[in-house]
């Protein structure tokens, strides 16, 4: 289902990059990669920049080169406490809103940011994609809570162990969690939008952004191979 209009009330402020160069990706639906991994950054250097102030992007490389094709091509980068970086510096690279197939034009850029930082990735290191719902309504948003809710065990037989027990990626259904439970009857009691940000973010599905106009897919795991990221995605 493409998405050519948006619903009453609903945010329309995301810029899209497209093409209709190739058929890797058949939907026309927007979305843009989350990408946590490590990056050898001088510990003295990050520090100084801590210390004196500098943007995000400057805490991040003694090289002010190392990002310059990523933010060239709009993608965004910063750092991110919830990856253990026993590797490296913790990060999160963002990358544009994009339409199908125009994500295999950011590959190569992508590809060659990761051998320049010597990407690297552990088991605290997730790949989260946000997709746009700005065309549902608040009865599409219900519909696709409770397929999410139902078939949530599929989804997490797809990943490793040690993405199934994460504390940022939690099921909606885990037996004797309240929260859960809670979860379920806040969905179903929805008036507004706004109600929808109620729901525990670090769900594996994050529905709080959708006042914002996309939901956030949290469960793949993290990984420095493009392929798989381009096949998540």
């Amino acid at each position: 289902k493409g998405c050519p209009s948006h619903a009453a009330g609903r945010p329309d402020n995301i810029p899209i990059k497209a093409s209709n160069a190739y058929s890797f990706i058949s939907s026309h639906r927007p979305f843009r990669l989350e990408i946590e991994c490590m990056i050898q950054v001088p510990k003295q250097h990050y520090q100084h920049c801590r210390i004196a102030g500098c943007n995000r992007e400057e805490h991040l490389t003694d090289d002010p080169s190392q990002h310059k094709l990523l933010l060239q091509h709009e993608w965004k980068l910063g750092t991110d406490g919830s990856i253990s970086g026993l590797k490296g510096t913790g990060i999160e690279i963002r990358s544009p809103f994009i339409i199908g197939d125009a994500i295999l034009a950011q590959k190569h850029i992508l590809s060659e940011w990761a051998n320049i930082s010597k990407m690297q990735v552990d088991d605290s290191c997730g790949l989260h994609i946000h997709v746009s719902i700005a065309d549902f309504t608040l009865y599409d948003v219900r519909r696709l809570y409770n397929r999410a809710f139902f078939y949530e065990d599929q989804f997490f037989k797809l990943v490793p162990y040690h993405r199934r027990n994460n504390k940022y990626c939690k099921r909606f259904k885990a037996g004797r969690d309240v929260k859960n439970r809670i979860s379920y009857s806040l969905i179903k009691q929805q008036k507004d939008f706004s109600d929808v940000s109620r729901v525990d973010r670090y769900r594996w599905i994050n529905f709080s952004t959708a006042t914002r106009g996309s939901v956030e897919f949290r469960l793949a795991p993290g990984t420095s191979n493009i392929n798989l990221i381009l096949l998540w995605a």
